[in-house]
């Protein structure tokens, strides 16, 4: 490269200044360089159904308990559904324990490192790889609430063996297509179960607002509850998605605070996706708080789904 000389220095030196000031102004719209994925988790009729086949959807999710008799069939049917041909596939895959053939869930984790689970992990394998689009691949989520699920444990370094084994065992298969999704809640002890920067691509977590989660009856804030659970992507640098979001209320404050994240949403450029938990919460994961109900009103899911920055680029969602 050529010297440049003190003159010209000066003039690109001012010009960046100046450049940077300016961007440091815009709107914070103009950081987001791809439109945000959006999806619905949707697992029983109710409202909302009629948008399941909206082409403004570009995310589609799936729970997939691979010790269900009928897993695969599962997997397949979603994975050949026409509708959710233009989006992009977030496989949940719940590592629940083989009951029908004996297994308990103390015994989960060990069996998983010792090979008893290969052929689940092997056929799912094939199962997204025969897919050939990017897959979305999140297992064993909310790792970090000690109690919840499973292989929901205590024992981080534990976790993160079971992780890697899993990962080991599905390469072989030809996952080139599959993009990892770590997907602790988001809580403080959650870097224990952090496996490494290669079985990562994207980080999953779960915001969920309610009175009944606050000492004071207050509803936290979506800015609040992120902030809260941002240190991950700071800490790690990967893309953030919202494996999981909603909000229990009454129909008014759920669209306020609903209205409040979208508004704060593009504040945050490292989210490339979210999707709504459309559902009341499983009554088998009872909370102290009570039944949650995270469901929308039809017209308030039409609203949300509308006023969504969106698009189907996968952006980050999907990296390369």
């Amino acid at each position: 490269m050529r010297k440049l000389g003190p003159a010209l220095l000066l003039a690109i030196s001012l010009a960046t200044s100046a450049l940077l000031v300016k961007f440091s102004t815009m709107h914070s719209h103009s950081q987001r360089r791809q439109p945000l994925l959006v999806g619905i988790y949707q697992p029983e009729p109710g409202p909302g159904p009629e948008l399941q086949g909206s082409q403004e959807l570009s995310l589609s999710p799936l729970f997939l308990n691979w010790s269900a008799a009928d897993a695969l069939a599962q997997l397949d049917h979603f994975l050949n559904n026409p509708t959710h041909a233009n989006r992009l596939p977030l496989i949940t895959v719940e590592p629940f324990a083989n009951q029908a053939a004996g297994r308990s869930d103390h015994q989960l984790v060990s069996d998983i490192e010792n090979g008893l689970y290969d052929p689940q992990i092997v056929a799912i394998g094939k199962r997204l790889a025969s897919h050939r689009k990017p897959v979305l691949l999140r297992f064993g989520h909310e790792m970090d609430q000690v109690g919840q699920y499973p292989w929901s444990i205590s024992d981080g370094d534990r976790y993160v063996r079971m992780l890697r084994h899993v990962h080991a065992t599905m390469a072989p298969t030809g996952i080139s297509n599959v993009r990892w999704v770590w997907s602790p809640a988001g809580n403080r002890n959650a870097d224990q179960y952090w496996p490494g920067d290669r079985y990562v691509d994207l980080i999953g977590i779960s915001i969920y607002s309610s009175r009944g989660f606050s000492a004071d009856g207050s509803l936290p804030s979506f800015t609040k509850l992120y902030g809260e659970k941002r240190w991950l992507h700071q800490r790690y640098r990967k893309p953030m998605l919202l494996a999981e979001i909603g909000v229990s209320d009454s129909a008014t404050d759920k669209q306020a605070w609903l209205k409040q994240a979208l508004s704060t949403m593009p504040d945050y450029p490292e989210i490339c996706g979210l999707i709504y938990f459309n559902a009341q919460q499983p009554s088998w994961m009872p909370l102290a708080s009570g039944p949650e109900n995270w469901r929308l009103q039809p017209a308030d899911l039409r609203w949300l789904v509308g006023s969504l920055p969106q698009g189907q680029q996968l952006g980050s969602c999907a990296p390369a």
